[in-house]
């Protein structure tokens, strides 16, 4: 029969109405508080190894408290899996390359300079090649181990050709001002979606670049006025500073650029709140999973309560508040996101790909892990 998750008193569709999926997600700061603070003392007096199970608990919290059709989802990761990634990736890949990276600098760097130069600039497009595959291959294992109705998701496809394209859009991103950046997004986000799968079915993605440009044009002229403001602050403050001081000396251009990056890197997330949220309500417009057709609900405002919210508290417990910020946008995500249409999830069978046997250590490895 049709599953869906209808609205109304009655648990009913009316006549003439599109019956609609809602997800739930009923998790509460205060059940992950002891959590954290336990996870916060193993962590430290494990020298960071604990880390890998204090994210398995946090996740299986997460999960655990989000509801589709009134049936809570479930995630089957361990920490031992995370934990043999990570080594895998630090005997294999992080090693190699620092070995190389050191041997380079000794016998290159001295007696051949370009070399060096051309061998450091190879090693630096690797390593962004590499942080494409581990987003790829990090959400390949969330979904692997993500668990609804005894149906998991998956994610196949190579994940070589992710991380191509993320470094293409790496270097296209600086030398474009940043207005690549709608086309990255949209690129990438179809090449992951379109191999995404829950069960047997596959996902699919349809977004453009064009609807999108238009905010991104005003967000990439709000940014620049940011920018010059921050500056303009930056050399009032330092004047009236030496004013103050009885001294002439001004800040250099390193001076500057350095406070500037301070303050613009940590308000840009805040500054494009009002871009994200037309993107995240587009994106979500144009995917399709069998007869669902998802919307979002996002607006400037609760966008940047969300981020500047979860700003102040990671800085603030110095990054131990990290579970609490998820929760957090878990619960975003979960309120605003929902589905029209019909599917049947009882034909939905198990996804026959391969489950990834151990954690996304190289993820973990380039700090893309952490949700």
């Amino acid at each position: 029969m049709d599953a869906v998750a209808q609205t109304g008193p009655d648990d009913g569709p009316r006549p003439g109405e599109t019956p609609r999926l809602a997800f739930e997600f009923d998790g509460r700061a205060g059940g992950i508080t002891a959590m954290v603070i336990v996870n916060a003392l193993l962590t430290i007096l494990t020298l960071g190894i604990y880390r890998f199970w204090a994210r398995t608990r946090v996740r299986r919290y997460l999960w655990g408290h989000m509801r589709l059709l009134g049936d809570r989802l479930e995630y089957t990761g361990t920490g031992k899996e995370l934990f043999l990634g990570f080594l895998i990736v630090l005997v294999l890949v992080l090693l190699p390359l620092v070995l190389a990276n050191m041997a380079a600098e000794f016998f290159l760097a001295p007696a051949y300079p370009v070399a060096y130069g051309v061998f450091v600039a190879s090693l630096y497009l690797f390593v962004l090649f590499l942080i494409g595959v581990a987003q790829y291959r990090a959400q390949r294992y969330r979904l692997s181990r993500t668990n609804w109705r005894g149906i998991r998701g998956a994610l196949p496809g190579p994940s070589a050709r992710y991380g191509l394209a993320f470094l293409g859009f790496m270097l296209l991103l600086p030398l474009s001002l940043g207005w690549t950046y709608p086309w990255q997004r949209m690129t990438l986000t179809r090449m992951m979606m379109n191999e995404t799968r829950f069960g047997d079915r596959a996902f699919s993605f349809s977004g453009r670049v064009g609807p999108l440009m238009g905010a991104y044009a005003m967000t990439w002229l709000a940014m620049i006025v940011l920018w010059i403001a921050v500056v303009g602050v930056v050399l009032l403050g330092a004047t009236v500073a030496a004013s103050m001081l009885n001294t002439e000396s001004t800040p250099g251009f390193w001076e500057i650029a350095i406070l500037s990056v301070l303050v613009i890197v940590p308000a840009s997330p805040l500054a494009m709140a009002w871009y994200r949220a037309r993107e995240f309500n587009y994106m979500a417009s144009c995917t399709r999973y069998e007869g669902l057709r998802f919307t979002f609900g996002a607006t400037f405002g609760s966008l940047f309560r969300l981020g500047f919210g979860n700003l102040l508290i990671v800085l603030f417990t110095l990054g131990m508040g990290l579970p609490f910020a998820q929760l957090r946008t878990f619960r975003y995500f979960c309120q605003r996101l929902s589905a029209e249409g019909q599917v049947d999830f009882d034909a939905i069978r198990q996804s026959a790909e391969r489950r990834p046997g151990v954690g996304e250590g190289l993820a973990d490895a380039f700090d893309g892990g952490t949700v």
